[in-house]
């Protein structure tokens, strides 16, 4: 697979996007940079993740919780 193109991506968020800012927002101060980090990081796969819904919240999760992430992921206690 190649990378996501834009109509996967567009149809990614749409479908997933509320949920995937809600599951951010329970790691971390700024949900919106942390999905937006996520998903630019998902654009730079490649190839592209089998199950990239999948792939984004696992992404959120593992940078919150490795602390390796920018300013957007900090772990709220």
């Amino acid at each position: 697979m190649e990378r996501i193109d834009s109509q996967s991506l567009q149809t990614l968020i749409d479908s997933h996007g509320a949920a995937l800012k809600l599951y951010a927002r329970q790691w971390c101060h700024t949900p919106d940079d942390a999905l937006q980090e996520a998903l630019i990081e998902l654009l730079r796969q490649h190839p592209a993740p089998d199950h990239p819904a999948a792939w984004l919240f696992t992404t959120i999760r593992r940078r919150a919780m490795s602390g390796t992430s920018k300013r957007a992921f900090r772990f709220r206690p």
